[in-house]
């Protein structure tokens, strides 16, 4: 796996809701709808935590402009 797992960068949904602190099914709709790139190992689906990190900064600079604007 290309030394992507070490010091934790590649998690689990689960794991990525919580370092988040969204809701499991948000992830998991990100994933599906192709936010959030996944791979899969055996039968769960990991998320790089870089790509959480530009997710989430995306967001937030999303929600800045919206409120600037009103």
């Amino acid at each position: 796996m290309d030394g992507m797992n070490e010091a934790g960068d590649v998690l689990t949904l689960s794991e990525a809701a919580a370092y988040l602190r969204v809701h499991y099914e948000t992830v998991r709709r990100w994933c599906r709808d192709g936010l959030l790139p996944t791979t899969r190992l055996g039968h769960t689906r990991r998320v790089r935590r870089q790509d959480l990190d530009r997710l989430w900064s995306q967001s937030r600079q999303t929600t800045a402009v919206v409120e600037e604007d009103a």
